[in-house]
């Protein structure tokens, strides 16, 4: 497995660098921080700390963390690099072509959209990796990675094949999220989730009945328990 050297302690406090097209966000080192990337009317949006400033020419983004539990989010179109350090942290990308080195602790990845990279470490603890069927992730052996699939609706039936989230969008909709490189809106009564031979993740906050088959794997099932038909065993189920 391609391993990573954890980047070198900085004693400089947060603050953000741009070079070119190529601007640079520091965390604060013993803080934790709140870092977000974002698009807006002609550059990019970058909120530190609470702290919105816009930058224009940008053509990468690189997002620092530091060895507190940080959030670092990229919702822009632009690529980033993101090294989240030390902490727990959580990692949230969305241009499509995102680098990813979350580094130590129990970290949460999100990299749904397009083709990205990440590496986790070898370092005892468990990170949990949500990509997209063309993202290429190097994982440590004790770290769980889901890979959603698919979707296909079926007059008033939606089956999704692979990790989920359902829930209400308006009085006449549910929003579902987790496609491998979209959001799939659409008006529906009835969930057939069908777990992969990976391990699954099928969280059901809308009102539409399901019935589950968990495949292979360790897979975890939330929702109404009332209006759930279970054909074969959940690892993990709550009630919301």
């Amino acid at each position: 497995m391609l391993t990573f050297e954890q980047l070198e302690s900085r004693t400089v406090p947060a603050n953000i660098v741009q070079a070119g097209g190529l601007l640079t966000v520091y965390g604060d080192v013993a803080q934790p921080n709140q870092i977000l990337a974002d698009n807006v009317p002609g550059g990019i949006s970058v909120t530190l700390n609470g702290q919105e400033t816009v930058y224009s020419g940008v053509s990468h983004i690189t997002l620092i963390g530091g060895e507190a539990n940080d959030r670092i989010v990229n919702r822009s179109t632009t690529p980033s690099s993101i090294y989240g350090l030390e902490g727990n942290d959580l990692i949230r990308v969305f241009s499509g072509n995102d680098f990813m080195v979350p580094g130590a602790g129990n970290d949460d990845v999100q990299a749904l959209v397009g083709t990205n990279r990440v590496y986790t470490n070898e370092d005892g603890e468990v990170d949990f990796v949500v990509a997209s069927q063309t993202s290429f992730v190097s994982a440590a052996s004790n770290d769980v990675v889901t890979r959603p699939t698919q979707f296909h609706l079926a007059g008033d039936t939606l089956y999704v094949i692979g990790s989920a989230v359902a829930v209400n969008y308006n009085a006449d909709e549910i929003l579902v999220i987790y496609g491998p490189n979209f959001v799939l809106t659409a008006k529906f009564d009835y969930l057939v989730h069908i777990g992969t031979n990976a391990n699954d993740v099928f969280i059901n906050v809308s009102d539409a009945e399901a019935i589950v088959f968990g495949g292979n794997g360790t897979d975890v099932y939330v929702g109404d328990l009332s209006k759930t038909q279970f054909a074969d065993a959940i690892e993990y189920v709550f009630s919301n």
